[in-house]
């Protein structure tokens, strides 16, 4: 055997040695990748089981203890319906409410208005941060199966969490 032939022979099982490697370094990336995927999915659900038992039990107390409804005919002179884009109070007109001109017994039931907006803004908030992290799961879900299904998912097909795994 020439010294050619045993180079090439050499190159070929450094060759084939350094494929080994770099099939076992993907697959065990993959496996990373799929592993915290999963606990990203894992994290979410749980995230997302406690802003649901938040929301619940804000709904409960604003709904039942507070009963907003029954604050409807409180005889407020300016009925506030929330803040306007320029972080006023608005009546059921649209215009600027205005506090300064009211009387006290009027300013004590506005104040009681404005926490139950207040409350209600919360409640608000509280199903939206549900409703965000339902999103979130989907998305998490969604590139956990590709990642399952072995697919090489795009920068925009994972969430922000995720891209940092590709690098």
């Amino acid at each position: 055997m020439s010294d050619q032939e045993k180079l090439r022979m050499c190159k070929e099982e450094i060759s084939k040695i350094r494929d080994r490697i770099k099939k076992e370094i993907q697959e065990k990336d993959r496996k990373m990748k799929k592993e915290l995927a999963e606990l990203k999915v894992k994290g979410i659900e749980d995230r997302l089981k406690l802003a649901r038992v938040e929301r619940d039990e804000i709904e409960q107390v604003v709904f039942k203890t507070i009963n907003p409804e029954s604050f409807k005919d409180l005889p407020v002179k300016k009925y506030l319906t929330g803040y306007n884009n320029q972080g006023k109070f608005e009546d059921e007109n649209g215009s600027d409410a205005d506090l300064d001109s009211t009387s006290t017994e009027d300013t004590k039931e506005i104040e009681i208005k404005l926490e139950i907006l207040a409350l209600e803004k919360q409640r608000t908030c509280n199903v939206k941060n549900v409703r965000d992290l339902e999103k979130e799961l989907s998305d998490a879900k969604e590139a956990l199966t590709k990642l399952n299904e072995g697919e090489i998912a795009q920068d925009n097909d994972i969430p922000m969490y995720m891209s940092q795994l590709k690098k």
